[in-house]
């Protein structure tokens, strides 16, 4: 059950056609073969890894920490979303989000020809 401020999150299929079609609503440029694969689900093949490399850095998942000295699966996070003040508010005003978590898993999904 979701607390009343909350709902369920939708299918990520469905989410990503949403989010295409209001980026063109705001006229945001979007590679067609961008908005081609990630408009469809990913295969059910996915890796499980506990270790990788992203943008120069080493990350490993939490579990992993327990047996190691050094502690790598923290990440952070500053994202930009255009936001409403209130629900009679119709003037978007760009905030920023900032995020800090640690990573639990690391899986790769294969977004290719899923057929």
């Amino acid at each position: 059950m979701f607390p009343n401020d909350l709902a369920p999150l939708p299918h990520v299929a469905t989410w990503i056609k949403a989010s295409i079609v209001v980026a063109f609503n705001d006229e945001d440029i979007i590679d067609k073969n961008i908005m081609h694969i990630m408009s469809m689900p990913p295969t059910l093949d996915a890796m499980s890894y506990r270790a990788m490399y992203a943008c120069s850095n080493h990350i490993r998942v939490a579990s992993a920490k327990e047996h190691l000295t050094t502690s790598d699966c923290g990440v952070m996070a500053t994202f930009e979303q255009k936001c409403i003040s209130g629900p009679n508010d119709q003037k978007l005003v760009l905030a920023k989000l900032e995020y800090v978590g640690r990573v639990e898993e690391i899986l790769e999904l294969n977004y290719g020809c899923s057929t």
